[in-house]
């Protein structure tokens, strides 16, 4: 482990983040849509604090499951231009999630039903309702590692970046 990698385990946050939204949830085969593997969207009234090397959990907005385990790639950065690699976007999204981050899935199920409930980690869907992200501890976070692995062990689609494009094409494979 690096210096810089040591100081930012020792730094790191962990959260849950939403995706999508209860009057515009993921599709249920989430993976998908490519942005949203790449990209999170966070509000304009102020910059959130988050940071490279955090660790997340992501929230299906209207489906109320966790479907991803991820990390944070970038900084958030502030920018109201319509993202290019997502059409489901408009000016009002633009400008009402101006702060962009990207991220990096570190293990997934393809099928939004595959995944957990938040209580399953101790977390109320009432603390998630209008919040674009929450903090968690590092026992949630691990916690709800677990609960992806073991739904992905059983039948579940795993998505794992650091091993997928050496894998084998499948029919239907959004990459």
């Amino acid at each position: 482990m690096t210096d810089e990698e040591a100081r930012q385990a020792r730094n790191r946050q962990y959260f849950l983040k939403s995706l999508g939204t209860g009057r515009e949830p993921v599709p249920r085969q989430w993976l998908s849509v490519r942005a949203d593997l790449t990209r999170l969207g966070f509000p304009a009234h102020r910059r959130p604090h988050v940071e490279t090397g955090d660790r997340m959990l992501i929230y299906a907005s209207g489906h109320q499951r966790i479907v991803a385990a991820g990390e944070m790639a970038s900084a958030p950065v502030f920018d109201e231009s319509l993202p290019e690699d997502d059409e489901r976007w408009d000016e009002r999204d633009a400008k009402r999630w101006p702060w962009r981050a990207t991220w990096r899935p570190l293990l997934a199920v393809g099928d939004v039903a595959d995944g957990f409930e938040l209580a399953e980690i101790g977390v109320s869907t009432l603390s998630v309702r209008s919040q674009s992200h929450v903090f968690i501890d590092e026992a949630q976070y691990r916690q709800g590692v677990g609960l992806l692995a073991r739904a992905a062990a059983s039948g579940g689609e795993a998505y794992v970046p650091a091993y997928r494009d050496s894998l084998p094409r499948t029919p239907g494979d959004p990459r």
